[in-house]
């Protein structure tokens, strides 16, 4: 096997060895930041305050990116 063979067959094996940690991260931290909008939710709830929309944009850019890492 030539070196550039072995360097991207070992790169593949790494990154297919990384995926389920990675995709435990964002499965993480989108079970984090729904928490913290339901926190939001309840103390614009209580407050009338705007709800933080950037919020919401990125818990869905979260869930999009965790859509992409399942293979």
């Amino acid at each position: 096997m030539t070196k550039g063979a072995a360097a991207a067959k070992y790169d593949v094996e790494r990154r297919a060895a990384e995926a389920p940690t990675a995709k435990k991260r964002a499965k993480e931290a989108i079970e984090h930041l729904a928490s913290v909008q339901a926190t939001e939710e309840e103390e614009t709830e209580n407050s009338c305050c705007v709800v933080d929309l950037n919020l919401y944009v990125r818990l869905h850019l979260l869930h999009d990116m965790l859509l992409v890492l399942q293979f």
